[in-house]
């Protein structure tokens, strides 16, 4: 539906948001699925609703913060002077808006799954936003044949933006009459999400920083070449994937509740497992 270039400026959007995002969250979506689990493995059950009000208090606020930041100019900034994408330049507070409903989003996805609700946070996480885009995508297709950037990135913040106010409506009805409990704080969570925040941050920046160098370097029409195949590439980490949404939690829990020897067994168990499907399709691939 796009021509090279503005597919070239499409990825580099996406990582942007998946990088601006991840910093907005604070490490806050680690966090609170380690928390959440452990609260509830141990019974205590009174700080739950207390620590989930402050985990969507402060990513709202760093999310509203650094979107005010993009689209005040920080995003033209990196449009014209970094990719040299007058594209991108073009859809600056479209990009805005993006980053802070992907940091909402993930938040909500992780209490889910600190929950063990594994069902929800696949569901509000890409499942639900993937659907409602294809959907989109589709009826424009059909009716025009072809879409500019600006329409494409409308319609994937509102399909996010969906997503997102139905795990806010659920999570709402979910955590209704929890009492506050002040044996947590707000520096207490900073204290426990800022070494995950690093972490996160550098695991962007080890897996993910690579479209954006080539954006950086290379002409919009060889971004969208490679995206494409770092797409169709990321199908060999499909297994992978689906282990980080299932393990957090059950880490977390097995852990607090001091049983190591089961939570080794476990871990080597998936590990193991995870590794048969991406060596299938690598062959696949190679052959």
């Amino acid at each position: 539906m796009l021509d090279p270039a503005a597919v070239g400026a499409y990825f580099l959007t996406v990582s942007l948001v998946a990088f601006f995002s991840s910093f907005a969250q604070l490490g806050l979506t680690s966090a609170v699925v380690r928390l959440v689990a452990e609260s509830i493995a141990t019974g205590k059950l009174a700080r739950v609703g207390l620590t989930i009000r402050i985990v969507l208090r402060l990513g709202c606020g760093s999310g509203l913060v650094l979107a005010a930041v993009v689209a005040a100019g920080l995003g033209q900034w990196l449009a014209f002077r970094v990719f040299q994408s007058p594209l991108l330049g073009g859809i600056s507070g479209l990009l805005a808006l993006w980053i802070f409903v992907r940091t909402m989003q993930g938040l909500f996805v992780e209490i889910f799954r600190g929950f063990h609700d594994i069902r929800l946070a696949s569901l509000f996480g890409e499942f639900l936003t993937s659907i409602l885009c294809a959907i989109a995508f589709g009826v424009l297709w059909a009716a025009r044949g072809q879409a500019d950037l600006t329409q494409i990135v409308f319609l994937s913040v509102a399909a996010g933006a969906t997503s997102t106010v139905l795990a806010a409506l659920i999570l709402r009805r979910r955590v209704v009459g929890t009492h506050d409990d002040r044996s947590i704080s707000v520096a207490g969570i900073l204290r426990i999400a800022w070494p995950l925040w690093v972490t996160n941050l550098v695991f962007f920046v080890v897996r993910q920083s690579d479209i954006l160098i080539v954006g950086a370097l290379l002409s919009q029409t060889d971004v969208a070449l490679y995206g494409a195949a770092s797409r169709m590439i990321k199908l060999t980490s499909l297994a992978l994937v689906i282990v980080n949404a299932v393990l957090p939690p059950i880490i977390a829990e097995l852990y607090v509740t001091g049983e190591t020897r089961r939570l080794e067994r476990i871990t080597r168990t998936v590990a193991t497992l995870a590794c048969i499907p991406a060596v299938v399709v690598l062959a696949a691939f190679l052959i």
